[in-house]
Parts: structure tokens; C-alpha cells; sequence
């Protein structure tokens, strides 16, 4: 006699419960002929094949949370994390086939920074919201290979690897795990720069003094622009991280002690 253990989500519950309807309704229909009997098995076999991969397609997030590209669609997403071009030069664990998921206060709060800079022509591009704990264990991983130093040129040219934990680039516990803290910039929606980022004096994530909010080491424009970010973040309930430009995360986080890991792909 074998032991079988299965933990259902309330989800999957809800999806067995609408077939066993289907199953139901199909085995009380009157059927007068072989032939129409054919018939309703082929439709019956289309409409339960369709449910389920529907049904199962749908990714169980935890609850709290919400996907912010169906939220916010109109937000621009460049999930670097997903893809290889990050400071690891490979895809994350974790980001294989992502999407962008947040808390649902921080979808909330992002949606009204998005409709604020709407009006006056620009929009929001996400480089990474949610990070799911398996990839924060990843870049420890990563770190202590000191060899694979593939993307260093690009995003740590002055820093030692062995150095960007300690010196607060990446960290054993992000608040990206708790779902409230977002990378982000500003792009521009109209006229001939549409779809370009603003100026901000350095790219995502690179790991330097360059990178943060009162750095010297950018012209005045692009410092401007910083602020413009800060500001407009901060007016809208988020906390800016002094070392990265473009790391927020907001005030009243719903998670402010929890770490999350489920996935998103």
C-alpha cells in the first residue's frame, strides 16, 4: 500500500471542481444516436483540453501579489535578469520565462507614477521588480566563483568581485524578495526619442560610485535627472537606495520581515 501525500492550492481545488461540472453536465445530456454520441465526445474532448490548458497556464503567485504587466501594460519591461545581459552574463535562476510581478501596493503605487509622467509625455522602464530568493542564492553563488568575471568591463569595471557584497551592490537578503522594491527609469514616449531611456549618466546596475544619487563624477544634466527620479519616486511613497539610481522600494511595504521565493514562469 503506497503513501501518497498531495498538497492542492485553493486554485487547483477550484480547477478540479469546474471539471467534475463539465464531467456532470456531459454524462446527463441525452444522446439519441452513436453518431451524435461521436459527435459530443469530440466536442467534449476539445472544450476539456482547452480548460486545462487555460486552466493550468495561469501561474499561481502567492497572495499579495499581483503581475504588473497585466496591471500596468503600458509600463515598458527590460528584465535584464531574464536574459544575459546582467552582471552574472547568464539567465537567473529563477527568471527563466519570467514575468514582472509586485506586491499589489507597489503595483498601485507604480500605476499612479506611470499616469503622472503620462501626461507629460515619458513612462516608466522596469529593469526587475520581484526577485525570487533562489536568485539572490544564485549571485552569492556567482560571487564566490572569482574566475567568471565575463561582465565585468560592463557593469563592474573599478570593483572586485569579492567586493560587491560587501560593499552593498548585491546582498545575502534584497528587498526585491519582498516584492515592494523595483528598478527602474524614465523613458521617453513621444516625438523622436520615444522609447529611449532619459539620461541618467550610467546604465542599470552598474556597480560604482557613478551610480550613486549624489555622484559628482556626471555632468549637471544627468544629475538633474536623478533628481527628477528621486523626487517624483519619493512623492509617490517610495524609498530611493543612495547607492544605485535607480533602486526604490517602497515606504509602507506590506512584507517589510518576509522573504519570498515561489516563481513566475
Amino acid at each position: 500500500m503506497f503513501d501518497i501525500s498531495i498538497e492542492l492550492s485553493t486554485k487547483t481545488i477550484k480547477r478540479l471542481y469546474y471539471y467534475s461540472v463539465i464531467v456532470f453536465l456531459f454524462l446527463n445530456m441525452e444522446i439519441k444516436s452513436w453518431k451524435e454520441k461521436f459527435v459530443k465526445i469530440n466536442e467534449f474532448s476539445i472544450v476539456i483540453v482547452l480548460f486545462f490548458q487555460f486552466s493550468f497556464s495561469q501561474n499561481e503567485i502567492d497572495k499579495g501579489f499581483l503581475y504588473l504587466d497585466r496591471f500596468i501594460p503600458n509600463i515598458v519591461f527590460d528584465l535584464r535578469y531574464a536574459t544575459v545581459d546582467n552582471f552574472t552574463g547568464k539567465i537567473v535562476e529563477g527568471y527563466e520565462n519570467v514575468r514582472p510581478v509586485s506586491t499589489i501596493e507597489m503595483g498601485k503605487a507604480l500605476e499612479k507614477v506611470q499616469f503622472y509622467l503620462e501626461e507629460r509625455g515619458l513612462g516608466l522602464k522596469i529593469f526587475d521588480v520581484y526577485r525570487p530568493q533562489k536568485a539572490v542564492n544564485y549571485f552569492f553563488k556567482w560571487s564566490k566563483v572569482r574566475a567568471d568575471t565575463l561582465m565585468k568591463s560592463k557593469y563592474y569595471p573599478n570593483e572586485k568581485k569579492e567586493n560587491l557584497f560587501k560593499n552593498g551592490y548585491i546582498s545575502k537578503l534584497s528587498g526585491h524578495s519582498r516584492g515592494s522594491s523595483v528598478d527602474l527609469t524614465i523613458i521617453y514616449l513621444l516625438g523622436e526619442k520615444a522609447g529611449e531611456e532619459i539620461d541618467m549618466g550610467s546604465s542599470w546596475d552598474y556597480f560604482g560610485e557613478k551610480s550613486s544619487i549624489s555622484t559628482t563624477k556626471i555632468n549637471l544634466i544627468q544629475q538633474k535627472n536623478r533628481l527628477i527620479l528621486k523626487n517624483l519616486m519619493e512623492m509617490f511613497g517610495f524609498i530611493p537606495y543612495k547607492k544605485e539610481w535607480w533602486h526604490f522600494t517602497l515606504k509602507d511595504e506590506p512584507f517589510p520581515n518576509k522573504y519570498f521565493d515561489f516563481s513566475t514562469n
